[in-house]
């Protein structure tokens, strides 16, 4: 649970492709979607990619519902601010989700 505004770099071009793609290109509705971005070393097919993970894509861009986030940290306590509690099915699809292909 961080505070305040998180700064990164993007320093691969699909990476950047892909957030570009997700905030520019792709239209969101904000009231019920969000972005959610995992930077990972760790998930490659290839085991060894990790050790030049360097020069390789890091980043996955998933568009999903609103609170999704919250609902994996809690799911027991969750409740949406809609008032209207969505089935947990619904809450874990992944309306979109852009990585590189050299990644699980």
């Amino acid at each position: 649970k961080v505070q305040g505004i998180i700064k990164g770099y993007v320093w691969h071009k699909i990476d950047f492709r892909h957030l570009w793609e997700v905030f520019e290109e792709i239209t969101i509705n904000k009231e019920n979607k969000e972005v959610i971005i995992f930077w990972t070393k760790q998930h490659y097919k290839i085991r060894w990619m990790r050790y030049f993970s360097y020069f390789l894509p890091k980043l996955r861009v998933d568009v999903c519902r609103k609170g999704q986030l919250e609902f994996y940290a809690d799911p027991e306590n969750w409740q949406p601010e809609s008032g209207e509690r969505p089935s947990a099915k619904e809450m874990l699809t992944t309306f979109l989700s852009l990585k590189w292909e050299g990644m699980k």
